[in-house]
């Protein structure tokens, strides 16, 4: 990852973790390391979706962007998901009878 998101991300996810670790400790709920890796990747996906909308606006953003691939591919099957969940829901579950099995 290049180090114009990594930082970013970094400083991101670490403000998210104190964000969860001060609301688990008001509601005396444990602190999840789970929570706290998904926190540091979700901070990362947002850093890195900016950077994807701002390289469809400059040229010079894009220049600089490596490494972020992954990115790509993710925001690519989260467009396929929520096309999907939009078909069935507009053309399939609108249309349904309550009788009807199909």
């Amino acid at each position: 990852m290049d180090k114009l998101v990594f930082f970013p991300s970094a400083l991101l996810g670490v403000a998210f973790i104190f964000v969860y670790l001060y609301r688990c400790h008001r509601i005396r709920k444990p602190f999840s390391l789970s929570v706290m890796s998904s926190a540091v990747l979700q901070a990362s996906g947002l850093v890195c979706g900016l950077f994807l909308i701002a390289s469809t606006m400059s040229q010079k953003v894009k220049e600089v962007l490596k490494g972020i691939d992954i990115y790509i591919f993710i925001a690519g099957i989260a467009v396929i998901v929520v096309t999907s969940q939009g078909l069935y829901r507009d053309i399939i579950k609108s249309t349904k009878s309550k009788d009807s099995d199909i």
